[in-house]
């Protein structure tokens, strides 16, 4: 299941979007 990793990295653009 790759849509872990999806959301995993779209986590953490939005972290680094936040920042």
């Amino acid at each position: 299941r790759a849509s872990e990793l999806t959301w995993k990295k779209r986590l953490q653009i939005a972290l680094d979007a936040a920042i």
